[in-house]
């Protein structure tokens, strides 16, 4: 297994409230589950918000989820397609635009979500 597709083993805990083993899962692929979807070139590419066709980067940026964004751009690295360049899903999810043109770094700005800019600029 290359290291591209090598994947983290979730981290094992018991559950206080049960007492039941438990397994810790990252918010990406809790959204995986969450929207029903098994590949996270899907997700990134799925409009969340229909009416002004909003993805999952724009609505990060615009509430200010810096955790949040760091933790889709690491799993993108991680498990995204090989392309490299604007059909990447890493590049798909940076540079999204939205019915208004805006993308997740102009939606930050505009929200000044500081955090999210930073990140986005780097």
């Amino acid at each position: 297994m290359t290291a591209k597709h090598r994947r983290e083993q979730p981290a094992e805990f018991n559950d206080p409230l049960s007492g039941n083993r438990a397994i810790a899962v990252g918010f990406p692929l809790f959204l995986l589950y969450f929207n029903g979807v098994i590949s996270i070139d899907a997700l990134v590419m799925r409009a969340l918000q229909r009416d002004k066709q909003r993805k999952l980067s724009h609505l990060i940026a615009i509430y200010g989820h810096t955790h949040l964004m760091k933790a889709m751009i690491e799993q993108l690295a991680v498990t995204g397609d090989a392309n490299i360049g604007p059909t990447s899903s890493i590049y798909q999810f940076l540079n999204a635009v939205d019915h208004e043109f805006s993308t997740p770094l102009i939606l930050a700005l505009r929200n000044q979500r500081n955090g999210v800019v930073k990140l986005l600029a780097n």
